[in-house]
């Protein structure tokens, strides 16, 4: 099943307050550092997904800068200019972002009410109907005081009416003792705010500050695969399991070839016979890859005549798909028990690959337990469980270990890693070091 599309809309309080420097002279202001990250969070979600769309307002601009939808229907919302609209991120949303920690124009009565009130008319009106993930995020430094309490009420019902909906406020700055009155009373408020709706509420300092606290969510982080496998302890003994990958690799979406050289070509060919559709009419570029016989290049090699070979010295041996087949190793999806070994004998540098998540079946309490009792047994008695693993059926088995790990919000589980066999691990002697550099 798909995960469900994201829609993202930052709130930005661009007040006088926010040209403020956050950690003293020579520190970016907060204007610039709530700009940086969220062009860089926007980056960072264009490569991790090709569904999520954006939006940004900014809240605190004098009355000449007010652009919102509400405004233009209704009236009121002054102030409040959606700087990026709804939509699918680009390059150039990045180069917007960013310039609005340039702008100097203004206001000492931005109200933070009316930003969430546009926010959250963007995320009911935009792709209405349609099944997606609305993630409300707020930056501030609670500086300036809050007005229009009174249409609160309606606007935290509307939000809790919203199915898949997200809340993320970010505080800049601690709250401290020596804070204002004002910010005091305004990280009340918007705590009460983030608990009232289920969302959360930070306090923050620096980027990396927020992109640990937007570092899951609804919608914000990626949804893992989960995998059915039993836990084989001994032929009689198997518990049903679930296994899911800790980290995920992060990859950068496929770009298609272009050449630069037949876009005139294409646009004239679109305007002549409406033939854009083609790959040829937008200058896409193909590969055609053909296959000829080294000891006659003349002769060409068709695909059915390929097979596979293996080296071994100087010479290649075929392997054809009958002999692969053959040699296949068969058997179902398993994490099967070999035995128990101390924690040190297992070099943490021995760790191969990326770590797995193994939990009880969701379906059955009795597997749960019998997970985390192995798990508080193992941490007990400091040992680590060496076990032949299986990922799906068919699949190459490979040797593994199991430690256990507790988690404050998911409890005792296990955590698989890959590990070598003794022919894979070398020892290499290097010369002493006769200085550091």
């Amino acid at each position: 099943m798909a995960s469900m599309k994201t829609m993202l809309v930052s709130i930005f309080d661009v007040g006088i307050s926010m040209n403020a420097h956050i950690g003293g002279d020579g520190t970016p202001s907060k204007k610039q550092l709530v700009a940086s990250f969220i062009s860089r969070y926007t980056m960072q979600r264009m490569m991790a997904s090709k569904t999520v769309e954006v939006g940004v307002i900014t809240y605190g601009n004098t009355p000449d800068k007010t652009n919102n939808y509400l405004n233009q229907t209704q009236g009121g919302y002054e102030g409040v200019n959606e700087v990026v609209e709804m939509g699918r991120p680009s390059t150039s949303t990045l180069s917007i972002i960013n310039s609005i920690s340039e702008e100097t124009d203004s206001s000492e009565n931005g109200d933070i009410i009316d930003g969430i009130v546009v926010a959250q008319d963007i995320l009911v009106r935009s792709n209405q109907g349609k099944a997606f993930n609305r993630v409300m995020i707020i930056f501030t430094d609670g500086e300036t005081r809050v007005e229009g309490l009174d249409d609160l009420e309606p606007i935290l019902k509307q939000m809790r009416n919203v199915s898949n909906f997200g809340l993320h406020i970010f505080l800049l700055g601690k709250v401290l003792p020596s804070s204002t009155v004002v910010k005091r009373e305004n990280s009340k408020l918007l705590k009460s705010i983030a608990d009232n709706v289920n969302g959360r509420y930070t306090e923050v300092e620096c980027i990396n500050d927020c992109f640990r606290a937007l570092s899951s969510g609804l919608g914000l982080g990626t949804r893992p695969r989960v995998s059915k496998i039993p836990l084989e302890l001994s032929p009689n003994v198997v518990i049903p399991c679930a296994l899911w990958s800790k980290i995920s690799e992060a990859k950068l979406p496929s770009l298609k070839k272009e050449a630069s050289g037949s876009k005139g070509a294409a646009a004239k060919d679109e305007d002549d016979d409406g033939d854009g559709d083609e790959p040829a009419a937008r200058g896409v570029v193909k590969r055609d890859t053909t296959y000829r016989n080294p000891n006659d290049p003349d002769q060409e090699i068709g695909a059915d005549e390929k097979v596979k070979g293996y080296r071994y010295g100087s010479q290649y041996i075929p392997m054809t798909a009958v002999d692969e087949k053959m040699f296949k190793i068969r058997g179902p999806a398993v994490i099967q028990l070999l035995g128990f070994v101390s924690t040190q004998s297992v070099p943490r540098q021995h760790c191969m690959d990326s770590a797995s998540l193994v939990h009880g079946a969701a379906d059955s309490e009795s597997a749960d337990k019998a997970v985390v009792a192995l798990a508080v047994a193992m941490d007990r008695s400091d040992k680590v469980a060496i076990v032949r693993y299986v990922k799906s059926e068919d699949a190459d088995p490979y040797l593994a270990g199991l430690w256990p790990i507790s988690d404050a919000e998911v409890g005792w589980s296990l955590l698989l890693y890959r590990l070598p066999c003794a022919e894979d691990v070398r020892e290499y002697a290097f010369p002493s070091l006769n200085h550091f550099a």
